[in-house]
């Protein structure tokens, strides 16, 4: 008899916003390929594109017409989710039989606490990213940063994206190291339909516009927050257009830091030569990495990093910031400290003047990553699996 887990999960394509609904997907994904039966919880309706997997949204587990329509982003009055989506979450112990939960990331984690002491099964919290992460330890939100604590320390086991994660989540939240599993995020190599939205046909056409330039094209791809080190993009980019005039750059995605950075590159005078994609999602995420020639993630601070991995998956090389946990399971990249713009400059000069290297990189990492499937991360899910269940 195969294990049923109830998974709860916050994002999910093709309603994702960044890397955690893509690693849910993959792990569900690869559960289910290896005969685990997946109850999937979400909070909001949305399309199923794994047609193998049961998936339920919150609203209809309160049958609440009201509020059908109140939250169409998931990050709008969010605490106000979080609790509707707890309570929504308890009347599926009178539906659905469940031998396992499994939670990813903070939001979630108070509807996994409840269900656990109501049922008493086995709960696995999946941290991908922490507040510590995110805002720094003196600057963390306390009430995000406790909800992560209890989830953590109530868990029957957590796993964690990286070993640069279970360090951090062993010194910041103090939770015994033998809780804690890694689980390493992997990357689908076979590219999915994913029909552009009308509303991103503009965002197509601009990067069209920008792949017809002969101009070698270095991009940036992530949150514009201080933990993803846009700045240090930006103050690169001055230093590598010091020394050559054919490049360009491209920043793809939102946040605080947009209109603070759009200063930045007008005061620097370099504003013809850098250009603001806005936030980019399917099949323009993989638009923006095939019409670049190097893709840069100088992060602070990085749980993982999947954007490496689909970076690498279409042909475009690396360099990304030591403090990753990508690091760990990718060699065939540069790796530069985040704050070091010259290191930056210098080695996107390196790359762009080394033909050699450059073929070697997008060669030998396009092999690298064909090893890294959401097949083997599902199987070290299930082993845990089954120390925890009666199996």
């Amino acid at each position: 008899m195969a294990i049923t887990v109830l998974k709860l999960g916050w994002e999910f394509p093709p309603n994702n916003w960044g890397g955690l609904g893509v690693a849910c997907y993959g792990v569900v994904g690869g559960l289910i390929e290896n005969q685990i039966k997946v109850i999937l919880v979400l909070p909001n309706k949305q399309k199923n594109i794994l047609k193998k997997c049961k998936l339920i949204h919150a609203k209809s587990l309160k049958n609440d017409k009201k509020n059908e329509n109140v939250y169409k982003n998931l990050y709008t009055n969010l605490f106000n989710r979080i609790n509707y989506y707890a309570k929504s979450c308890q009347k599926l112990v009178e539906k659905e039989k469940f031998d396992l939960i499994h939670a990813h990331d903070w939001m979630t984690f108070k509807s996994a606490i409840k269900l656990k002491k109501i049922t008493g099964k086995p709960l696995v919290v999946h941290v991908h990213s922490t507040e510590v992460d995110r805002q720094g330890y003196k600057n963390k939100k306390q009430k995000i940063y406790d909800i992560e604590k209890n989830g953590m320390q109530l868990a029957d086991k957590v796993f964690a994206v990286s070993n640069y994660t279970k360090k951090r989540i062993i010194r910041y939240y103090k939770i015994d190291p033998n809780k804690i599993e890694i689980m390493h995020n992997a990357i689908s190599i076979t590219n999915g339909k994913n029909k552009l939205k009308i509303e991103n046909e503009i965002k197509k056409r601009s990067l069209e516009k920008i792949k017809a330039s002969r101009n070698k094209k270095i991009l940036f791809l992530g949150r514009l927050t201080a933990q993803k080190g846009p700045e240090y993009f930006i103050k690169a980019a001055l230093k590598v257009l010091q020394h050559r005039k054919d490049v360009e750059f491209i920043i793809a995605g939102d946040g605080d830091m947009k209109s603070k950075l759009q200063k930045e590159v007008h005061n620097l005078g370099i504003s013809k030569k850098v250009f603001f994609a806005g936030f980019l999602k399917g099949d323009l995420v993989d638009l923006a990495y095939k019409i670049s020639d190097i893709y840069v993630m100088p992060s602070v601070c990085e749980p993982f990093g999947l954007a490496p991995l689909e970076s690498i998956k279409n042909n475009t090389p690396v360099i990304i910031s030591k403090n990753a946990g990508v690091c760990e399971v990718i060699n065939n990249c540069l790796k530069i400290n985040f704050s070091n713009t010259e290191q930056i400059a210098n080695q996107i000069l390196k790359l762009i003047n080394s033909p050699d290297l450059y073929k070697s990189m997008v060669e030998k990492g396009r092999k690298e990553i064909n090893k890294l499937t959401w097949d083997c991360t599902a199987q070290k899910c299930i082993k845990i699996y089954k120390q925890l269940v009666d199996f």
